[in-house]
């Protein structure tokens, strides 16, 4: 898989900065320049999640600063796709369909704008990886 041109961080690594965890991003962004871009599915999870107007600005800071990618009609099809497979494979429990289907989006556009994600969401991006050629650093 070659160098990323982009990278962008999962849910989880903003849950944890606002949580007070500094999971060491200047170690995990690949050694090629590559552009920080945001992804409106993150987004839309951490507007969900705010808890506290300090988040609310933070997210809103991230909405305004960052160029935003956000899934196609056809990351959508091949989502239900790779669903399917995964249910079929027994890899995924079905009241598991929902958590899993924002991570599938999140792999896929990431592959159409040759994007690294970076999330400590191990279990769920090595089963996309099995379907979907995503570049993840995980910390």
């Amino acid at each position: 898989m070659s160098e990323p041109r982009h990278l962008f961080f999962d849910t989880c690594y903003y849950i944890d900065l606002f949580h007070g965890s500094n999971p060491g991003a200047e170690k995990l962004i690949p050694k090629s320049p590559c552009l920080i871009i945001g992804h409106g599915i993150v987004l839309m999870e951490l507007y969900q999640g705010v808890r506290t107007e300090p988040e609310k600005k933070a997210i809103q800071e991230i909405e305004r600063s960052l160029t935003l990618i956000g899934p196609s009609i056809q990351n959508y099809l091949d989502a239900g796709r790779h669903l399917k497979t995964m249910t079929d494979k027994k890899w995924l429990v079905p009241k598991r369909l929902y958590e899993m289907q924002n991570d599938i989006l999140l792999a896929l556009s990431a592959v159409d704008h040759d994007a690294c994600i970076v999330t400590r969401n191990r279990k769920d991006f090595d089963r996309i990886k099995k379907l979907c050629p995503v570049n993840v650093v995980y910390y």
